[in-house]
């Protein structure tokens, strides 16, 4: 199994945010993001590296190597978040976290061409028997956010498009892995590994694991404390919120899709 029994899996996170507005959610999970980047004392050895690295944006070639994993959902399966760094090192990341990465996730697939990165990305990932998914999301910061309430809907509905389409192909691919009897192993990358990415990574916890968004925002934060999502992209967070909410009917088009 790729995922976890959503008709019996309705915990008590479910119901407070079925329960709760969209933008006391948010609030709460924009708290949590800054108690977690505030206690450094649970900062991971990768989150002290990353913060402090003098990262240069015209080439990745000394870009530190930021992949982690963020959860075993099952004994054959696991999700990973990182950089684009992370995404042309998949040989570093099966010897340092002892992961064979099967499937890649590009959130930014407009943004592949940097010095230190494969030339021909698809002859890269065929030459690594890897899958590749990719959707491009516009990393749109909204300073202060309380002046861009008005974008917000439009981004959301942006973030739940995107998000649709990869959870779709990663379903398709869970279940060929299911029927070869393989593990499933996702990366899931943008450019800096820090907000597409992880929204991307949540909204496939929450669709493909039937994990609540809270608890999906939880568990990245656990693993990578100082990553600071989402910082003035309020708009993440609220979709991730809806698209809890559009689960169940989610669940019903990609199962009568994989029938097809």
């Amino acid at each position: 199994r790729y995922w976890r029994d959503w008709s019996s899996d309705v915990c008590s996170s479910d119901l407070a945010a079925m329960t709760t507005s969209a933008r006391e959610w948010r609030a709460a999970r924009e708290e949590d993001i800054r108690k977690a980047y505030a206690d450094k004392e649970c900062w991971t050895d990768l989150d002290r590296i990353t913060c402090w690295h003098p990262y240069c944006f015209g080439s990745i070639e000394e870009w530190p190597l930021d992949a982690a994993v963020i959860c075993k959902p099952t004994d054959r399966a696991s999700v990973l978040l990182g950089s684009i760094k992370a995404a042309c090192s998949l040989e570093d990341i099966c010897q340092a976290l002892s992961v064979k990465v099967t499937v890649v996730v590009t959130m930014c697939a407009n943004e592949m061409e940097i010095r230190g990165a494969p030339k021909d990305w698809a002859q890269y990932f065929q030459q690594e028997n890897v899958y590749h998914v990719k959707c491009h999301l516009e990393d749109t910061t909204l300073k202060p956010p309380h002046r861009w309430e008005e974008r917000i809907p439009d981004l959301v509905a942006s973030c739940l498009e995107q998000w649709k389409i990869v959870c779709g192909q990663l379903w398709k691919q869970s279940m060929l892995a299911v029927t070869r009897g393989e593990s499933m192993h996702v990366l899931f990358h943008c450019l800096g590994g820090i907000n597409r990415s992880a929204g991307g990574l949540c909204a496939w916890l929450v669709v493909g694991y039937s994990y609540s968004a809270e608890d999906a925002v939880q568990l990245l934060l656990e693993k990578r404390p100082a990553l600071r999502p989402w910082h003035n992209r309020p708009y993440v967070l609220e979709a991730l919120w809806q698209l809890e909410g559009l689960r169940a009917e989610w669940h019903m088009e990609l199962s009568a899709a994989g029938t097809n």
